[in-house]
């Protein structure tokens, strides 16, 4: 039998992802980690999938460990707050919002800022910051789908948007291959 390389298996378990195979992708990054046991960024995809699939504690646990094997990987580190953030975890959101704000990423950096505002419970703030990062030019297209909506749900509720509300940020933002 032949053995795809890393590559490979990357490969497939993102085009398995995007088409919403999850059991085809979670397969796809195992063997990427029977291969590379430390390879942050399968963990973190995998890590992904089990949020998808509603396993939140298992994703943020494996969110921790991804960052823990390769703390570059900014996309993840966005996606911890984000579900910290969801369960109404901001102190613990926090600290990952303020490392992204020195992003080489500007429209990360923004947005990470706004995220800090609502770890803050401002959501004034943060809905300025988002329209900031509105206007910038970004290739990012999911996060500036995500600032969109959250700009629309903080217009429309700003309430709602407290660090310690019940707010609707998980799911929001899904980059493609980061």
């Amino acid at each position: 039998m032949t053995t795809l390389s890393v590559e490979e298996y990357m490969l497939l378990a993102l085009h398995a992802s995007a088409a919403g195979e999850h059991h085809a992708c979670m397969s796809y990054l195992q063997a990427v980690l029977q291969l590379e046991p430390d390879n942050g960024k399968a963990v973190y995809l995998l890590a992904m999938q089990h949020t998808e699939l509603g396993l939140f504690e298992r994703g943020l646990s494996g969110l921790k460990a991804a960052l823990s094997l390769d703390a570059s990987l900014e996309t993840a580190r966005f996606q911890l707050g984000l579900m910290l953030l969801e369960r109404k975890r901001s102190v613990e959101a926090k600290p990952h919002f303020e490392q992204l704000t020195l992003s080489q990423d500007v429209a990360l950096r923004v947005c990470s800022t706004a995220m800090l505002a609502l770890t803050d419970n401002d959501p004034l703030t943060a809905q300025r910051w988002l329209r900031q990062g509105l206007e910038l030019t970004s290739s990012n297209y999911p996060l500036v789908a995500l600032m969109r909506r959250l700009v629309q749900k903080l217009t429309k509720d700003a309430a709602r948007f407290s660090g310690e509300g019940g707010h609707s940020l998980l799911g929001a933002y899904r980059p493609a291959s980061s």
